[in-house]
């Protein structure tokens, strides 16, 4: 009943309103809001009326809510100012007020939660009630998946995905080498090279269902040789939220070029992850140039950037995802080995624990070994809401600086097979190479940089045991390399580091 006086007395006003000459004069009140039910779901069309009657004629506006609940009303209303009554009337006939107070022109926000929906057109006990929705059918459980190397660090790293991606399954590898994992895609990195059985089982508790898949790799695996087009590319993501701190990250990976920022409000920034804090709301133009260290390529973007982020223009923020692979490679000092989290969130806590009772945090840190030895280190990514957390260990081994080896003389007639080695490691402009071969022939020597590229190849004829060679490397930039020396069916690989 008293639903129905509401609307009575709005028909009736709105009578009045329409018979009375329309001024076309007084200041533009703009008012809008979100109509949501007690579960925090829109409520679509749901009616919302304005209503002032400070003066005569009344004036009126209704408008019902669209499929996310919004609500958008001009009015003109009247010189001198006035007030609107908001009025809004859910299923159960409960009358929600509101109301907004003016004098020249403005925008105001007023949002409603109501208790229950209205009925729909077409819904439970309208005409020609539509059929329930199928339930969700779960997909069966399918253990397949693609491996693919990972030479950025050392070669011995295997990046593993599975064919099906589905966040209602449980994942376990496992790598053959005493470690394991719960994420969905892994990166493994491998102590020393072989060939490893890794098992994927894929299952889930309700409906129940379970595969296995077992595949037989080789680590290393080949590297991929495929150059990008501009080395420098400067093109960079963006992560921005309520706040007036927006989140920088190049796409670029070579971590020995030079990032520079300008974010646009005279204030500039280095390093491929950064962050800024603007003064005030705006939206600003960064820009990003990436340069080389050799000094050969160049690159500059432009992103527009609106912080803070408006929730009516951008998708709703999901929950975080804590991912725990990282990566490691060798440090430039004796001992020390660098660690870096695989998957980067700045809303997320990374904890490491060295394997020598020593701990460290941060997305990528450093360790310095007291002795040389195999450590089990592991990665611990939580939030601080508590929705999610992740661990991943893996074994790395830390081994002593090597001295500068006496090669054996180049023909010696020994047919055992010498373990390759290059000094100095670190290198400078020129670097000196001792490999065994098991026959004589031609030995085919290659350095890849992280990226996978071939930088530098040379051929070189070899004798049964023991052969040395001096290879130029002055045009390689600073930075981390894979040396592979092949020789009939021989193939040894080590680690380098460009001074």
């Amino acid at each position: 009943m008293k639903k129905l006086s509401f609307f009575a007395l709005f028909t009736l006003l709105v009578g009045m309103a329409f018979a009375q000459p329309w001024h076309n004069h007084g200041p533009s009140v703009r008012i809008y809001g979100t109509v949501t039910d007690t579960a925090g779901m829109p409520v679509r069309n749901m009616m919302v009326a304005a209503l002032d009657t400070s003066a005569m004629p009344p004036i009126f506006m209704s408008m019902p809510t669209n499929h996310m609940g919004q609500y958008n009303m001009y009015l003109r209303g009247r010189n001198g100012g006035g007030t609107f009554q908001l009025r809004a009337v859910d299923c159960a006939g409960n009358i929600y007020s509101n109301s907004v107070s003016y004098t020249n022109s403005g925008q105001f926000q007023r949002d409603f939660t109501v208790a229950c929906r209205l009925p729909q057109p077409g819904g439970p006990g309208g005409p020609n009630p539509p059929h329930p929705p199928h339930p969700p059918v779960a997909r069966p459980c399918h253990a397949s998946f693609a491996a693919s190397p990972d030479t950025g660090f050392g070669g011995l790293g295997v990046r593993l995905m599975p064919h099906m991606r589905d966040t209602t399954l449980t994942y376990s590898w496992s790598f053959g080498d005493g470690n394991t994992s719960s994420s969905m895609m892994v990166n493994h990195q491998y102590a020393v090279a072989g060939t490893y059985t890794v098992t994927l089982v894929v299952s889930r508790t309700s409906p129940a269902c379970s595969d296995t898949e077992s595949r037989v790799l080789v680590v290393p695996r080949p590297p991929i040789v495929n150059p990008p087009v501009n080395p420098c590319f400067s093109r960079f993501d963006t992560r921005t939220d309520t706040t007036l701190t927006v989140s920088l990250r190049a796409r670029n990976f070579d971590t020995t070029a030079t990032y520079s920022w300008d974010f646009g409000d005279g204030n500039t920034g280095t390093g491929r992850i950064t962050s800024h804090t603007y003064a005030a709301s705006g939206v600003y133009v960064v820009r990003l140039a990436v340069s080389n260290a050799a000094g050969t390529c160049s690159d500059t973007s432009l992103a527009r950037v609106a912080v803070p982020r408006s929730r009516r223009w951008h998708h709703p923020v999901h929950p975080a995802v804590c991912n725990a692979s990282f990566r490691s490679c060798p440090d430039t000092v004796a001992l020390g080995v660098r660690f870096m989290a695989r998957f980067w969130n700045p809303r997320l806590q990374y904890a490491w624990t060295f394997g020598d009772s020593t701990t460290g945090t941060g997305v990528r840190t450093s360790h310095t070994y007291s002795a040389p030895g195999i450590y089990v280190v592991c990665l611990t990514v939580s939030d601080s809401a508590g929705n999610c957390s992740n661990q991943y260990c893996d074994s790395i081994e830390v081994t002593a600086p090597s001295p500068s080896p006496t090669p054996r003389v180049a023909g010696n007639a020994s047919t055992t097979t010498l373990t390759l080695s290059a000094y100095p490691n670190p290198m400078g402009d020129q670097i000196n190479v001792v490999f065994g071969s098991s026959a004589a022939g031609v030995a085919d020597i290659q350095i890849h940089d992280l990226a996978g590229r071939l930088v530098t190849t040379n051929s070189v004829s070899v004798q049964e045991g023991a052969n040395r060679f001096d290879m130029n490397v002055v045009g390689l930039v600073p930075g981390y390399y894979m040396m592979t020396v092949s020789s009939g069916t021989q193939r040894e690989w080590l680690r380098l580091v460009k001074r």
